[in-house]
């Protein structure tokens, strides 16, 4: 009799343990996944905050040209403006400059770009 009781007892104390270590198991892997998913929504989130960042950054720098751009539009109005007081006139259309004067000569120049392009915009 006292033998049956013990081989129970084994029997059951076994049965527990696979079941605690089951249990213990699967638990262990939902918190590894969740841990996972923790990380990456971190990095995710620290990705996106340096990506605004960089927008925020070009926005800045893209309102600067236009306001560069702008001035530089004016400047080029000034001079066209003076020299037409001078009876000379001044035409641009992109690259070619037309400049004709009251005695009926004219001259075309190509612009020649000196600045050299800038490779991380991939603009000029």
């Amino acid at each position: 009799m006292l033998n049956s009781i013990v081989t129970v007892c084994t029997f059951l104390v076994g049965l527990a343990g696979i079941f605690g270590t089951a249990f213990m198991y699967r638990n262990t892997k939902k918190g590894g996944a969740a841990q996972e998913q923790k990380e990456t929504m971190e990095a995710m989130r620290q990705r996106i905050d340096t990506l605004e960042g960089e927008v925020n950054s070009l926005e800045k720098k893209y309102l600067s040209m236009e306001k560069e751009n702008n001035r530089l539009s004016g400047v080029i109005e000034t001079i066209c403006s003076a020299l037409k007081q001078k009876s000379i006139f001044l035409t641009i259309e992109g690259e070619m400059i037309t400049i004709e004067d009251n005695r009926a000569s004219t001259r075309n120049i190509v612009r020649k770009s000196t600045r050299k392009p800038d490779t991380t915009t991939g603009g000029t």
